[in-house]
């Protein structure tokens, strides 16, 4: 069962390792008129108009988690993907609100294959 939904503003939540450029690439072509927002490390790939990118290496425990989880909900996305589902993340979609469609990994590698 495809769980691709329509959106226009997608969040890849991926605080520890990152997303690589192949993967981001094959998301962004399965949702190809919206605008991202990648909440990670580090990012190697090619930065665009409708990519944004938010690095808050900085700040350190609920704090951090504060600060990122009211940025997310004052951005109000559509669409939250929980890229490496660790407990950064789970409180992340936990405290987001309003609450958007939050699916994981595996559900868009799913879709994308």
């Amino acid at each position: 069962m495809a769980t691709t939904i329509m959106a226009k503003n997608i969040c890849i939540l991926a605080t520890r390792t990152g997303i690589s450029t192949a993967d981001f690439a094959s998301i962004k072509a399965l949702y190809s008129d919206a605008h991202f927002t990648l909440i990670v490390p580090k990012f190697d790939g090619k930065k665009s108009a409708n990519i944004d990118i938010w690095t808050d290496g900085a700040r350190r425990g609920f704090l951090k988690v504060l600060t990122i989880s009211r940025r997310m909900s004052w951005a109000s996305f559509d669409l939250v993907i929980n890229w490496q589902q660790g407990g950064l993340e789970r409180a992340l979609c936990f405290m987001l609100l309003p609450k958007p469609k939050i699916i994981t990994k595996a559900d868009i590698l799913r879709d994308i294959a």
